[in-house]
């Protein structure tokens, strides 16, 4: 019984964890939105004087920073999930006979390669935002080279 405790426990750990990453990942596109936000405004206004192209790059490397930053904390993410399937499939069996935590810093040690910050970047709920927002942004040159 005392395994299922402790079990139940990681797993309300593991579930705040993901919790705190997913808020970190909307913090992470809301900073992204409010910069690009900035800088369109700063162009519209005539507050800085920008070749279109170059707002457009601007925008676009904001986004490719920010996307990498979210895909990071995505990837976290990712190990405390998991983790959580391991635990919860330990939780499914009679008083947990296979459960072997808490083991939670083990699960989110994994070091950030290449391949893993892909993997992460990859996934549509990352990467859709940034090249929409991308998109919006480059609608000012857009508008700027048909007015001409």
């Amino acid at each position: 019984m005392k395994r299922v405790k402790v079990a139940v426990k990681e797993l309300e750990l593991l579930q705040d964890i993901i919790a705190r990453q997913d808020k970190f990942r909307a913090q992470t596109k809301q900073w992204a939105v409010t910069l690009v936000a900035a800088v369109v405004t700063a162009f519209f206004t005539n507050q800085v004087q920008l070749n279109p192209l170059v707002l457009w790059f601007l925008v676009v490397i904001t986004c490719f920073l920010f996307l990498f930053v979210e895909a990071i904390f995505g990837y976290r993410e990712g190990l405390a999930e998991d983790r959580t399937r391991v635990v919860e499939s330990a939780l499914q069996e009679v008083d947990a006979p296979t459960y072997d935590g808490p083991r939670i810093c083990d699960a989110m040690q994994g070091r950030i390669t290449r391949s893993r910050m892909i993997d992460a970047i990859r996934h549509p709920r990352c990467w859709g935002f940034y090249l929409i927002l991308a998109f919006l942004g480059g609608l000012p040159e857009l508008f700027h080279l048909l007015a001409q």
